[in-house]
């Protein structure tokens, strides 16, 4: 089996029988295709979302209806999101992509101008293997990528450190990198080409079969309209429990004895009310982002927000003065900032710093 597997920034790859033989950075080099070689586009990771979703007992179409609900609820872009479940694991698991319409459309388009067009497009974070415990990180086209259990997404110092914290990162070489694309682009997984981006076909109908097309078609609707009836009534009874979840939760966050007839407004309220006029994690962690930055060779560890109005982070520095500096920068802003004891974790100290407002 050939494949030519077309990178966003232009490289390519040629793959023949599961082997890379042959790479480079523009994709012309690899035109023409040679006989009966597929062709594999690649959607960079920054344009590309991907998550794992617990979808049990549904067909492929019912998937990925229940996807793009979920996905669509999550995101901004609203109905302009397009999203593909790829098969289910042996837990009913999907890894799911969810990616903006137009940009669908401008990589098909950006391909079909060197006259390609591609059976599979597939997000970049996916040509990695999916590893079994951390994160594995390589470098794919012009992008950094890391890919974990249940998602994959762009290497950004900030979004990397919060989302992996403290598990185990690996890095591919390039080799491996290659045996892991080849795999991918072989393998079932989750492909972008569906519903309206799907690949079309020229075909011609027989009359003399359209007497069974027709019978086929009516049987087709059936099912179709079948599965419409399973999906809304799955989702309907998924809507009850998280509705009745939604409630046990806020019970628990409000004081003892409220009545919940809105979690979502009441549990807003309760904690609005706990961060204190204009208070919440975005002002307390900006103060910290200033304090630190206003002092040499310090740096922000990990961040907890308490959800009594109090955010804490491990602060590091080259020095205790340091770290007194940046406690005083704190309280200098108006802030309440209670500082832990002094660690020292090789040769480096830290300490826990707590900040409040007035």
């Amino acid at each position: 089996m050939r494949a030519l597997v077309a990178f966003d920034d232009g490289e390519w790859l040629r793959i023949v029988d599961g082997d890379v033989v042959s790479r480079g950075k523009d994709t012309v080099e690899a035109l023409p295709l040679h006989e009966g070689e597929i062709v594999v586009g690649v959607v960079p990771a920054r344009e590309t979302v991907v998550r794992m979703l617990d979808l049990p007992d549904l067909s492929d179409a019912q998937a990925n209806a229940a996807a793009r609900l979920t996905m669509v609820e999550q995101s901004l872009s609203g109905e302009r999101l397009h999203v593909a479940a790829g098969p289910a694991d042996s837990g009913g698991q999907r890894v799911v992509v969810a990616v903006e319409a137009e940009k669908i459309a401008a990589r098909l388009r950006s391909l079909a101008t060197l006259g390609l067009d591609p059976e599979r497009l597939w997000a970049a974070q996916l040509l990695l293997p999916r590893p079994e415990i951390g994160f594995v990180r390589a470098s794919v086209g012009a992008e950094t990528l890391l890919r974990g259990q249940a998602t994959g997404f762009l290497d950004d110092p900030g979004l990397t450190e919060a989302i992996v914290g403290d598990a185990r990162i690996i890095e591919l070489g390039r080799h491996e990198l290659e045996a892991a694309i080849a795999d991918a682009v072989y393998g079932p997984g989750t492909n972008l080409r569906h519903g309206i981006f799907a690949k079309r076909t020229a075909w011609s109908l027989d009359v003399v079969r359209l007497k069974r097309f027709a019978v086929m078609a009516l049987v087709l609707g059936l099912l179709i309209l079948a599965s419409a009836i399973v999906v809304i009534t799955r989702l309907n009874v998924t809507a009850a429990r998280i509705e009745r979840q939604n409630i046990a939760d806020a019970a628990a966050l409000l004081p003892l004895g409220t009545i919940v007839t809105n979690p979502a407004l009441q549990t807003e309220a309760r904690l609005a009310a706990m961060r204190g006029a204009g208070g919440g994690f975005g002002l307390l962690a900006g103060a910290f982002a200033t304090a630190v930055n206003a002092t040499p060779d310090a740096e922000v560890g990990a961040m907890v927000f308490d959800g009594e109005g109090g955010l804490r982070a491990t602060i590091r520095a080259g020095s205790a003065a340091e770290l007194s500096d940046v406690v005083t920068r704190l309280s200098v802003s108006g802030l309440r900032a209670e500082p832990g004891p002094i660690f020292t974790n090789q040769g480096r100290p830290y300490r826990d710093v707590t900040v409040r407002l007035p």
